[in-house]
């Protein structure tokens, strides 16, 4: 069973909310797949036109990245483990020509492997939290969030927020 809500953010509000989330919660940002252990931890976001790879991101905190569950490859790439792991997976948003596409925050509750520990679900819970008060809630059959520069943009008619 896992958590999991829609976003709808432009690169200011992912950068701005990313920037925040380190800072008042030391969250870690990193590539669920790498090729070097120098480029498993995201110092700055990519731009929205980045590769697909780039797209999804795992959110920790420092105090569990030893917690987070990788496989190495022979090829050379490295994943973590998404659902065995004490990770919030971060989907960005994309946008393709006026209309913006949603991004998700999910993590799983159970792991098929092992249990979360407390500390775990706890921290996420809280992170949960602080970014959909952080957000404008949007009224839509899905839990769905907009950043304020997404809210602002959809408004003017700049953007359209669409489904996937």
């Amino acid at each position: 069973m896992g958590h999991q809500f829609r976003v709808y953010m432009t690169q200011n509000d992912e950068s701005s909310l990313v920037s925040t989330l380190r800072s008042e919660f030391e969250v870690v940002v990193m590539r669920p797949v790498y090729y070097s252990d120098e480029d498993r931890v995201v110092d700055t976001l990519p731009d929205f036109d980045c590769s697909p790879t780039d797209r999804q991101l795992a959110l920790t905190s420092a105090e569990f990245i030893d917690r987070v569950v990788v496989t190495r490859f022979p090829k050379g790439h490295t994943r973590i483990d998404l659902i065995n792991s004490s990770v919030i997976e971060f989907t960005r948003c994309k946008i393709d020509g006026r209309n913006l596409r949603p991004g998700r925050f999910w993590y799983q509750l159970q792991a098929k492997e092992a249990t979360k520990s407390v500390e775990f679900k706890k921290w996420s819970a809280k992170i949960f939290r602080f970014i959909k008060r952080s957000l404008v809630k949007l009224e839509t059959s899905l839990e769905s969030y907009s950043g304020q520069e997404a809210e602002a943009q959809s408004k003017e008619g700049e953007l359209e927020l669409t489904a996937w």
